[in-house]
Protein backbone atom coordinates (compact mmCIF):
# COMPACT_ATOMS: atom_id res chain seq x y z
CA UNK A 1 0.00 0.00 0.00
CA UNK A 2 2.96 2.40 0.86
CA UNK A 3 4.60 1.37 -2.27
CA UNK A 4 1.41 2.17 -4.23
CA UNK A 5 1.47 5.80 -2.61
CA UNK A 6 4.71 6.42 -3.44
CA UNK A 7 4.81 5.06 -7.35
CA UNK A 8 1.48 7.46 -7.57
CA UNK A 9 3.13 10.45 -6.11
CA UNK A 10 5.89 10.38 -8.62
CA UNK A 11 4.02 9.66 -11.44
CA UNK A 12 1.75 12.93 -10.00
CA UNK A 13 5.69 14.81 -9.82
CA UNK A 14 6.75 13.80 -13.48
CA UNK A 15 3.64 14.94 -14.61
CA UNK A 16 3.43 17.92 -12.96
CA UNK A 17 7.42 18.77 -14.32
CA UNK A 18 6.53 18.02 -17.67
CA UNK A 19 3.24 19.79 -18.14
CA UNK A 20 4.52 23.24 -17.19
CA UNK A 21 6.60 24.11 -20.78
CA UNK A 22 3.70 23.08 -23.10
CA UNK A 23 1.70 25.95 -21.08
CA UNK A 24 4.50 28.16 -21.22
CA UNK A 25 4.04 30.89 -23.64
CA UNK A 26 6.95 32.76 -25.72
CA UNK A 27 6.57 36.58 -26.32
CA UNK A 28 9.05 39.08 -28.26
CA UNK A 29 8.83 42.19 -29.20
CA UNK A 30 9.56 43.18 -32.71
CA UNK A 31 9.28 47.09 -32.57
CA UNK A 32 10.44 48.76 -29.91
CA UNK A 33 11.38 52.90 -29.49
CA UNK A 34 13.08 54.62 -26.97
CA UNK A 35 13.60 58.66 -26.75
CA UNK A 36 15.93 60.25 -24.43
CA UNK A 37 15.92 63.84 -23.39
CA UNK A 38 18.27 65.19 -21.13
CA UNK A 39 17.21 68.89 -19.75
CA UNK A 40 19.11 71.71 -18.68
CA UNK A 41 18.82 70.28 -15.07
CA UNK A 42 20.45 67.41 -14.98
CA UNK A 43 17.36 65.38 -15.21
CA UNK A 44 16.26 63.30 -18.18
CA UNK A 45 13.12 62.28 -19.43
CA UNK A 46 12.97 58.48 -21.19
CA UNK A 47 9.43 57.57 -23.54
CA UNK A 48 9.01 54.14 -24.65
CA UNK A 49 7.31 52.73 -27.54
CA UNK A 50 6.60 49.18 -27.73
CA UNK A 51 3.83 48.20 -30.70
CA UNK A 52 2.53 44.45 -31.84
CA UNK A 53 3.05 43.83 -35.42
Amino acid sequence: MKNKKIMISIFVLIFIFLAFPILAKEYEITNYDITLKLEPSGDYLITERITEL
